[in-house]
């Protein structure tokens, strides 16, 4: 038998020399696997597959959806927290994992707590708040701290008498952080400025509202809403509150009809514009509403107008490019399943993203990955 498959094999080789053809199958050298950049560009989706919900798989994509790698899998509850360039932090019982989208190397620092906010800073420090007790008082307080990747230590910055502790911008250079730390309701206590390693104040400005304040880029300004506020401590109202960091200008907008949907502005990368969505049309207990689309607001005239109109439940925007010429969206379409866009911002037309519909506990598209092309 070994006879004959050598016979055999050698005449399909001599067969396609004679035909110019290059021998296939056993003898033909071994292709270099694709680098991310390679198969998707300098920019690819970033999407968690949480259909199998014990092993969430962390998925690199295409921009219209139809090619993806598996990059890394995780266990129950595995969740995003932060993404920037090729670097993602996700939230992994008690652990902290920084994911290299790139090379699908990763680190993991314990962290002993469930991780509601962490920070990927622009030289790629890495920075988390959670809730712990204070050895000195036992008191549940709020900790900041700053995570050495490579050796796993964890050096605390600040630790304040919150519920908890946002992180929205920092500056390498001069080692600072804007953080804001929030109390029952999420009602925001201000925000501060404070030394990346001493936890110093700098200052402080003192805001309304709740949930998710969004800074823009240079951390100039605030745009915070009340929409997130629990309504046994606060009234929820239209209003959109715009500070000038560290003051003291302010501007308040209102929306006299639709408070802003559950999901923070998105400021575009020169900070030009904030991309938003608004509350759905007739929600109430037992209707969903109809979705009021995305809209941007001009931050020099504190104008808005609407950018895209979809046919969901709710929209929200998602992420910019890093060019500021498309916004990434997301439109709900109940039970779990959502329709994602990738918008043209200067026409307003939507290209579709295809094969992933999933969000809720099924679900997450977290942003845009910026691949190195070596």
């Amino acid at each position: 038998m070994r006879r004959r498959l050598a016979r055999t094999v050698g005449t399909m080789l001599m067969l396609a020399i004679v035909a110019g053809c290059r021998p296939l199958g056993l003898f033909a050298p071994a292709s270099a696997p694709r680098t991310p950049a390679e198969q998707f560009g300098p920019l690819a989706l970033v999407y968690i597959n949480a259909k199998k919900v014990p092993a969430p798989e962390v998925w690199l994509t295409s921009l219209d959806g139809t090619t993806h790698r598996t990059v890394a899998t995780y266990t129950l509850g595995t969740l995003p927290v932060d993404l920037r360039g090729t670097l993602l932090a996700l939230d992994a019982h008690e652990q902290l994992v920084v994911l290299d989208l790139a090379t699908g190397a990763e680190q993991r620092v314990p962290t002993g707590n469930v991780v509601p906010n962490a920070h990927i800073g622009v030289d790629g420090s890495v920075y988390v708040s959670f809730n712990e007790d204070d050895p000195k008082t036992g008191r549940a307080t709020a900790v900041l701290s700053r995570l050495d990747m490579a050796t796993g230590e964890r050096a605390d910055i600040t630790r304040l008498d919150a519920r908890g502790i946002g992180i929205l911008w920092d500056n390498p250079e001069t080692n600072e952080l804007l953080i804001y730390p929030y109390g029952v309701g999420s009602n925001l206590d201000g925000l501060r400025l404070i030394d990346g390693t001493t936890g110093e104040q700098k200052w402080r400005r003192q805001v309304v509202g709740c949930g998710f304040p969004a800074t823009s880029p240079d951390g100039r300004q605030t745009i915070t809403t009340w929409t997130s506020c629990d309504p046994r401590e606060n009234a929820i109202n239209h209003e959109v509150n715009i500070y000038t960091l560290p003051g003291p200008g302010y501007k308040e907008l209102k929306f006299p009809q639709m408070a802003q949907a559950h999901h923070p502005f998105m400021y575009s990368p020169d900070g030009s514009r904030a991309a938003f969505s608004l509350s759905p049309m007739g929600a109430g207990p037992s209707a969903p509403g109809t979705s009021q689309g995305i809209w941007l607001l001009d931050l020099s005239t504190f104008t808005s107008t609407k950018l895209w109109q979809d046919d969901g439940i709710e929209a929200w925007p998602i992420a910019w490019t890093p060019d500021g010429t498309r916004l990434l969206v997301a439109s709900d379409r109940g039970k779990d399943h959502c329709a994602y866009s990738i918008l043209d911002v200067a026409s307003g037309e939507a290209a579709s993203v295809n094969g992933l519909d999933l969000c809720g506990i099924y679900g997450h598209m977290v942003g845009f990955a910026t691949l190195p092309s070596q």
